[in-house]
């Protein structure tokens, strides 16, 4: 394809990662990073980071963003008006170009949480649906004169309950899921880093019976995590000090390996395991998420299916070592492979149905 012809890209831009998905020399390209940014306060000027872009703010003035490898300092992604912000707007750019898409015309989804995409009736908020819309169309330039943002040439905006459910359908391996096939309605439980949104969906009109949002996200447990770590720190063996100083990526990654220590084989024996702990603050998160899904679901006995995507079902769905599987709610639980990202990976099996794209997508310059 020719470079003049626009790219289709994906996003779920959350208040913990970026996810983003594109198809790149015949092959669906993932990529999740963090979703850091912090404002740069002073006059926008030109600076050697290539990761600080200029944009207007809230004020109407321009002010520039900087992305950020680590949270220190971020701007607070987890208030209802980052989907609007520049902050956002920012994030999306910077993962484009990320990708080499800098100075392509580029075709994006992104997403709205349930209850921003939907109203109080549950019906359709085109309002704020447009108002994220202009967000995203809005001009970002970076810093750096010599590094071309993407050319964002049109945006569309889709409910992440529903991408989730287009990216369950199928399994790894493209196929139609056999665990629903025929569903006519089912309970998408979406476990972010900072939220969990839940939307009981009707599939044949791709509308909510209902849905809910609550800020308990993964961070809950990990905080759990923390908390235990220092009440037992004599008897595991870690200085209190060490873990006052741990931030709480430092106890995802500690979570993810089920150990403190290093990952290198040669110091193996110095590893500390924190099983026991790790599975009561798991054991405590899905119990905590399994009430909240009730209070939206009425009778999970009703659906035909109870999907769960997001980073947060990795902790819960037995698919990290030594964690067992707490989220056995129902007879048919269905897991994405790849569930952190379900929503991009939906997003642009959507957008390519809208625009109607051919298989081959173009090559992007590596």
């Amino acid at each position: 394809m020719s470079k003049n012809n626009p790219v289709y890209v994906a996003l779920d831009c959350g208040s913990g990662n970026v996810a983003t998905v594109m198809e790149n020399k015949g092959a669906v390209q993932i990529r999740v990073t963090p979703s850091f940014v912090s404002r740069v306060l002073g006059q926008a000027h030109e600076s050697d980071s290539k990761t600080n872009w200029v944009t207007i703010g809230a004020s109407g003035e321009l002010e520039t963003y900087t992305v950020m490898n680590k949270a220190v300092g971020a701007i607070d992604t987890r208030t209802p008006d980052y989907q609007l912000s520049a902050a956002c707007r920012v994030l999306v750019v910077n993962a484009l170009t990320s990708l080499k898409l800098g100075g392509r015309k580029v075709i994006i989804a992104d997403t709205l949480p349930a209850d921003q995409y939907y109203d109080d009736n549950n019906a359709i908020n085109r309002q704020q649906i447009e108002l994220k819309r202009k967000s995203l169309m809005t001009a970002v330039t970076n810093a750096t004169s010599d590094i071309a943002a993407p050319d964002i040439v049109c945006v569309e905006i889709m409910p992440e309950a529903v991408t989730a459910y287009n990216a369950a359908l199928y399994t790894q391996d493209g196929q139609d899921n056999p665990y629903l096939i025929g569903a006519k309605d089912v309970a998408i439980v979406d476990i972010g880093r900072y939220t969990c949104d839940i939307a009981h969906l009707d599939c044949d009109n791709h509308t909510l019976f209902s849905r809910g949002t609550t800020p308990r996200g993964v961070h809950i447990m990990l905080e759990a995590v923390k908390l235990q770590m220092l009440a037992q720190a004599e008897t595991i063996g870690i200085p209190v000090e060490k873990i006052r100083a741990m931030t709480l990526d430092d106890i995802d990654a500690i979570v993810r390996k089920g150990y403190y220590g290093s990952s290198i084989e040669a110091l193996k024996d110095k590893r500390i395991y924190l099983d026991d702990i790790i599975t009561a603050a798991a054991a405590s998160f899905a119990s905590e998420i399994n009430y909240y899904l009730k209070t939206i679901v009425k009778s999970l006995g009703s659906i035909d299916a109870l999907i769960i995507v997001g980073g947060g079902a990795y902790y819960i769905c037995g698919l990290l070592r030594g964690i067992p599987n707490f989220a056995d709610w129902h007879d048919n639980v269905v897991v994405p492979h790849q569930p952190e990202t379900a929503v991009a990976r939906g997003a642009y099996l959507a957008l390519l149905a809208r625009h109607d794209v051919e298989d081959e997508q173009s090559e992007i310059e590596a």
